[in-house]
């Protein structure tokens, strides 16, 4: 995905915002210079095509730095919509006249560049080229444009999702245990003794994992509300196809805040029974479970106390 690829873009195929952006540019044209300065500076289109009656002939000597040719009102309010960091790619490379002019009078009597493909400044290296294509079989008195872009495609980085073991019953379930003791001395002894510390590890590493994925369950994905029931859910549906009957819909609310505070309730005395159970074997997950009624995170005392200057004690002696 991160490599580097070419593409054309035909002049057919130019991004619908760009063309909307020349179409706003067009309409400058009859505006007053105060309207279009006020919305210049507010432009931030990256391409556009433009189809002006102008001809800014680039002089290749300085290709980069001017333009040469006839000034007139359509072509001093282009090059200055082009100063807002816009660049003009038909004349930023050095091409045979007949790689430039983009349409042609009615018998042929005379050629004119008068199509641009603009872009913005910032991604120029993108443009590799531009250029007419005269030869091109196409029902119009003008010749498509064609512009040469490198892109980058950004790298997408999955997110690694690491896998969480309920490791708590390994203490509480000693036939999960004794499996799990089992399943990980029989990979150790497949694998063999390996003479590299990296092996080593390798080894190691994939034969604790593959026992607790066979072996240990995985902690259960917690939902936002552990008290919500399916109930509820239907209940909520219910009322919510009810808004444009005001007594049914008051009535159906008054059912849900009833199931919502009974399930709560009796969620928060299961909880606290299961604390109780664990406050003597699993002190972590109680302490877990605590952190899930109150929403607050608790820190394990570290036995240290503060002073009345807030400096805090650690020596014995000196808590005393």
């Amino acid at each position: 995905m991160g490599r580097k690829f070419y593409e054309d873009f035909k002049y057919s195929k130019i991004l619908s915002k760009s063309l909307t952006s020349y179409h706003k540019f067009l309409d400058l044209l009859d505006l007053s210079d105060a309207e279009v300065e006020e919305w210049i500076p507010d432009t931030d289109e990256e391409w556009a095509v433009t189809d002006e009656e102008d001809d800014p002939e680039p002089n290749h000597q300085e290709r980069r730095k001017t333009w040469t040719c006839i000034r007139n009102e359509r072509v001093e309010k282009l090059i200055e919509w082009c100063q807002t960091n816009i660049l003009v790619g038909n004349t930023w490379f050095q091409q045979p006249p007949r790689r430039k002019w983009t349409w042609k009078s009615p018998g042929d009597e005379t050629r004119n560049q008068i199509d641009y493909m603009m872009i913005s400044k910032r991604y120029r290296n993108a443009l590799l080229l531009a250029k007419t294509y005269p030869s091109a079989d196409c029902y119009s008195d003008h010749v498509p444009v064609v512009g040469k872009f490198k892109l980058k495609l950004k790298k997408i980085c999955k997110p690694f999702t690491n896998i969480k073991f309920d490791l708590a019953i390994l203490k509480t379930n000693q036939t999960i245990r004794e499996k799990y003791q089992i399943s990980v001395q029989n990979k150790f002894e497949a694998l063999g003794d390996a003479e590299e510390v990296e092996q080593q590890w390798e080894n190691f590493k994939s034969a604790i994992m593959e026992a607790a994925t066979e072996v240990i369950p995985k902690v259960k994905t917690k939902a936002k509300q552990k008290w919500m029931t399916e109930e509820i859910l239907n209940l909520m549906e219910e009322r919510r196809c009810a808004k444009g009957n005001k007594e049914k819909y008051e009535q159906i609310h008054k059912k849900v805040q009833e199931k919502c505070n009974m399930s709560k309730e009796n969620w928060i005395n299961e909880k606290c029974k299961e604390i109780e159970q664990q406050r003597k074997h699993t002190p972590q997950t109680m302490y877990r479970n605590i952190e899930e009624i109150t929403g607050k995170i608790t820190f394990l005392s570290t036995g240290c106390i503060k002073a009345m200057n807030g400096d805090i004690i650690i020596d014995k002696e000196k808590k005393s």
